[in-house]
C-alpha cells in the first residue's frame, strides 16, 4: 500500500488508517480482546501500518491492545494517540503522554493529538499556548515525532489557530466536519479516499472563508 506524508512531518502513513475506539470496549458490546488483536494483525498484514487510538478509549485499554498486537513490528507501524480535553494543562499533558506510552509498550509515539479542544465535554478552559508548549517539549525531547490538534466542527477562530501555530508549529490538523465527510461518502466513487490530514494553512483559509460566508449571509438577511 502506497504511503503518504503526514502534513508537514516526516511521518509516512497509509491512506487507510485503522481506528481502535471499539478496542477500548467501553461503550461497546461483544468486543473480545483476542479477536481485536487478530483484526489488527490482519490489517497490518494487508498493508495498513497506521493505527489511531486515544487515552480515553476504554481508559487506555485500546492502547494496551495495540501494544499487545503490534509490539513485535513496532518499527514498521505508526502509532497515533490522543490526549483528552480534561488533560490539557501542561503537567496533565505530560502525565497523559506517559500513561499512553506505558499502555502502548513503546518508547515514543509517532503522532500525539489533542483529541477535543479545551472547554469541550465540561473540561476546563486552558490557553492553547500552554497545551501546545507541552507538545513542543515532547517533540524536542524526541518523545513524539509529530503533533496536531482538532478543529471544532463549527470552526475554530483564525486567531486560535494562529496562536497554536505561533506557540508550537503543528504538523497537521485533525479535521472534524461530519457534514462534509457524509457528503464525501455519498459522492465517493471507486473508493477514492481523501488525504487524512492537511497543512494548517488550509484550516486557516477555510475558517476565513466561513467567516466571510457567514458575514455575507447576515448582510443578505439584513443583519449587522
Amino acid at each position: 500500500m502506497e504511503k503518504r506524508q503526514l502534513g508537514t512531518s516526516e511521518i509516512q502513513i497509509t491512506p487507510i488508517i485503522m481506528g481502535t475506539w471499539q478496542a477500548g470496549k467501553r461503550m461497546w458490546v461483544g468486543i473480545e480482546d483476542a479477536e481485536t488483536v487478530k483484526a489488527m494483525r490482519a490489517a497490518f498484514e494487508a498493508g495498513i501500518t497506521t493505527f489511531d487510538t486515544a487515552e480515553v478509549y476504554g481508559e487506555g485499554h485500546s492502547e494496551q491492545i495495540i501494544g499487545e498486537a503490534l509490539s513485535d513490528v513496532r518499527s514498521q507501524v505508526v502509532y497515533a494517540s490522543k490526549v483528552f480535553a480534561n488533560h490539557l494543562k501542561s503537567d496533565l499533558v505530560i502525565a497523559a503522554y506517559d500513561r499512553s506510552l506505558k499502555n502502548l509498550n513503546t518508547d515514543y509515539i509517532d503522532l500525539y493529538q489533542i483529541h477535543w479542544p479545551a472547554g469541550t465535554w465540561n473540561s476546563e478552559l486552558v490557553p492553547i499556548a500552554e497545551t501546545m508548549d507541552a507538545l513542543n517539549k515532547l517533540k524536542e525531547q524526541g518523545k513524539i515525532r509529530a503533533r496536531s490538534r482538532v478543529v471544532r466542527q463549527d470552526g475554530d477562530s483564525e486567531e486560535l489557530i494562529v496562536e497554536a501555530m505561533d506557540t508550537c508549529p503543528v504538523n497537521c490538523i485533525h479535521w472534524v466536519d461530519y457534514t462534509e465527510l457524509k457528503n464525501l461518502e455519498e459522492e465517493r466513487q471507486d473508493q477514492v479516499i481523501p488525504v487524512v490530514a492537511f497543512p494548517v494553512e488550509y484550516a486557516t483559509i477555510r475558517t476565513t472563508r466561513k467567516k466571510k460566508a457567514a458575514l455575507g449571509d447576515r448582510k443578505f438577511k439584513g443583519g449587522h
